[in-house]
């Protein structure tokens, strides 16, 4: 039976038509990216990404936080919808009032080097900008999104997890909250120091067709010091690497090479947190966490360290290590633990 007549034969009846329950989506998206123009990678001005709208949002005009999840490096954001399963997540999360509901944005952040951690780079481009500028108009432009930093949180893993605290330190009054997953790159201790094996390899690469050689290989420690060096030591006119190596060879060891060392040193967060005491100091929630065994000596290490740091400094943050690497776990943590401490921070949808 169809329209009034099956309307009003079923009221005679006593049965009423049950309105379908509201269902989440994601939504595959293409994000323009002008502030990448210009870089020497040939990037695409145009990044991929994915977006999950949650369960109410075809219902009506209200407006929602927006989670922004910055992926690792050599990953791109199907990590979210793979590994970490954001859509049964948030949706778990909804059903059961342990966060208010929210926009997720999934952006790509993906070049020849495997990645430009999230920093302005005159060789990979300005990834920073892509995230705070574009990625943030482009969902506040379709989306019913809420503008300001009381809708807005930043959450990244690995790459993107020293993205979210790099980002939340260079952009004071964007973003509300902000979280590292296992974050890289906090200090430039162990695997990022001066032992690391990895650097010496890049005195070997001479000519761009070895360059090419090497990420043909996919030799992942070559290609991350590539990308590490041309984000944090860029120098657009060196070729064929496009950056200052910090560091020189003295009877085959590898020792600091000033001026070089000290500035590539003063590009990381732990020697940043003074100048962005005032950018940190203004997040309703940041945090960070990471296993005891990563497999990146350097994580576990610069965490304590940059923990140490913050404390010092009167800077309010949750911080926690537990047994695990730097996958074990995270899925879980993730529902746990980051989600609830980062969307509860924000404001409610309205």
């Amino acid at each position: 039976m169809r329209g009034w007549l099956g309307l009003l034969c079923a009221a005679a009846l006593g049965l009423s038509a049950a309105p379908a329950a509201a269902q989440s989506r994601l939504v595959d998206v293409e994000i323009p990216a002008p502030s990448l123009q210009g870089n020497l990678l040939a990037t695409p001005l145009v990044q991929a990404g994915s977006v999950y709208l949650p369960p109410s949002y075809g219902r009506g005009r209200k407006r929602y936080p927006v989670l922004y999840l910055l992926h690792g490096y050599s990953d791109d954001h199907s990590v979210w919808l793979g590994f970490v399963h954001i859509k049964e997540v948030m949706d778990r999360a909804i059903a059961s009032h342990r966060i208010r509901e929210a926009i997720v944005v999934m952006p790509d952040e993906v070049d020849a080097y495997g990645g430009g951690f999230y920093r302005n780079s005159p060789v990979a481009g300005r990834w920073e900008d892509y995230i705070a500028d574009d990625v943030l108009h482009f969902a506040d432009s379709h989306y019913r999104t809420l503008p300001g930093p009381g809708g807005r949180g930043l959450i990244g893993w690995s790459m993107g997890g020293y993205g979210a605290i790099h980002i939340a330190m260079d952009r004071g009054g964007v973003f509300g909250a902000a979280y590292g997953i296992s974050p890289c790159c906090l200090a430039p201790v162990e695997d990022l120091g001066a032992g690391n094996g990895v650097g010496r390899r890049l005195f070997d690469l001479h000519t761009q067709a070895d360059v090419d050689a090497a990420l043909s290989a996919h030799d992942y420690y070559t290609m991350a010091a590539i990308a590490l060096l041309s984000a944090f030591s860029p120098a657009p006119e060196a070729k064929p690497l496009h950056f200052r190596s910090p560091f020189k060879l003295s009877d085959e060891a590898l020792v600091p090479d000033q001026p070089a060392y000290d500035d590539y040193v003063s590009q990381f967060a732990i020697n940043r947190i003074s100048q962005s005491r005032a950018a940190l100091l203004g997040l309703r929630a940041f945090g960070f966490d990471y296993g005891y065994g990563d497999q990146y000596a350097h994580i576990p290490v610069a965490g304590r360290m940059f923990a140490e740091r913050l404390g010092e400094a009167h800077i309010p943050f949750r911080s926690e290590a537990y047994d695990g690497d730097h996958h074990d776990h995270v899925a879980q943590r993730f529902e746990a633990v980051v989600l609830p401490f980062v969307a509860n921070a924000l404001d409610a949808p309205r």
